[in-house]
Protein backbone atom coordinates (compact mmCIF):
# COMPACT_ATOMS: atom_id res chain seq x y z
CA UNK A 1 0.00 0.00 0.00
CA UNK A 2 3.03 2.11 0.73
CA UNK A 3 6.03 2.03 -1.50
CA UNK A 4 8.97 2.72 0.16
CA UNK A 5 12.06 4.26 -1.94
CA UNK A 6 16.01 4.34 -0.12
CA UNK A 7 17.98 7.56 -1.52
CA UNK A 8 21.50 7.41 -1.91
CA UNK A 9 22.03 10.59 -0.99
CA UNK A 10 24.78 12.30 1.80
CA UNK A 11 22.58 12.64 4.34
CA UNK A 12 20.70 9.28 3.36
CA UNK A 13 17.14 10.13 2.52
CA UNK A 14 14.04 8.13 1.90
CA UNK A 15 10.48 8.71 0.08
CA UNK A 16 7.51 6.91 0.55
CA UNK A 17 4.56 7.22 -1.85
CA UNK A 18 1.20 5.47 -2.08
CA UNK A 19 0.71 3.17 -4.26
CA UNK A 20 -2.05 2.06 -6.75
CA UNK A 21 -3.66 -0.30 -4.09
CA UNK A 22 -2.75 2.30 -1.52
CA UNK A 23 -5.57 4.61 -3.22
CA UNK A 24 -8.23 2.03 -2.91
CA UNK A 25 -8.47 2.94 0.60
CA UNK A 26 -9.33 6.55 -0.09
CA UNK A 27 -12.79 6.17 -0.26
CA UNK A 28 -13.32 3.82 2.63
CA UNK A 29 -11.12 6.05 4.79
CA UNK A 30 -13.20 9.33 3.85
CA UNK A 31 -16.21 7.20 5.14
CA UNK A 32 -14.46 6.98 8.32
CA UNK A 33 -13.51 10.78 8.60
CA UNK A 34 -16.80 11.91 7.78
CA UNK A 35 -18.35 9.24 10.81
CA UNK A 36 -15.91 10.36 12.99
CA UNK A 37 -16.36 13.94 12.15
CA UNK A 38 -20.39 13.42 12.46
CA UNK A 39 -19.70 11.77 16.02
CA UNK A 40 -17.39 13.76 17.63
CA UNK A 41 -19.57 15.13 20.18
CA UNK A 42 -19.72 12.06 21.56
CA UNK A 43 -16.42 10.68 21.17
CA UNK A 44 -15.43 13.55 23.26
CA UNK A 45 -17.68 12.80 25.52
CA UNK A 46 -16.51 9.34 26.31
CA UNK A 47 -13.19 10.45 26.20
CA UNK A 48 -14.15 12.84 29.20
CA UNK A 49 -15.47 10.00 30.97
CA UNK A 50 -12.50 7.45 30.19
CA UNK A 51 -10.26 10.99 31.71
CA UNK A 52 -12.66 11.44 35.06
CA UNK A 53 -12.43 7.74 35.48
CA UNK A 54 -8.79 7.09 35.53
CA UNK A 55 -8.19 10.59 37.47
CA UNK A 56 -10.57 9.04 40.28
CA UNK A 57 -9.81 5.40 40.16
CA UNK A 58 -13.32 4.46 39.20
Amino acid sequence: MIEREVVSTRPVAVRYRITPLGKTLRQPIDVLLAWASEHMPAIERARGAFDTREETGL
